[in-house]
């Protein structure tokens, strides 16, 4: 298990012991506390806003490969193991044809 070694100051700004503030700053000692725990819920809740984000960015990529594969494998033919745009089946039909019946 991390132990962290947390600072504390008094209300001068000085370094202090937590036991030190407790004894003589309570409520100051508790102003603090409230404050880091406040800090650390706000930081908690950022760090799943972001895990959040990334998931969301990784769906959207995801999508978009699905998407891709999706358009290769329906909008393209594939010649000796080449996948080929709608332009380029196009001119390789094209050559194809004039091949077969001699220039047009």
């Amino acid at each position: 298990m991390k132990t962290e070694t947390r600072q504390y100051k008094d209300v001068s700004g000085n370094p202090v012991t937590l036991d030190w503030l407790v004894k003589n700053e309570p409520e100051w000692a508790a102003n603090q506390i409230r404050h880091r725990d406040k800090l650390e819920a706000e930081l908690e809740e950022a760090r799943k806003l972001l895990r959040f984000q990334e998931m969301h960015k990784s769906a959207e990529i995801l999508k978009d490969q699905t998407r891709m594969d999706w358009l290769l494998k329906n909008s393209c033919i594939i010649v000796s193991g080449i996948y080929l745009t709608c332009r380029e089946s196009l001119d390789a039909a094209m050559v194809a044809a004039e091949s077969a019946n001699g220039p047009s």
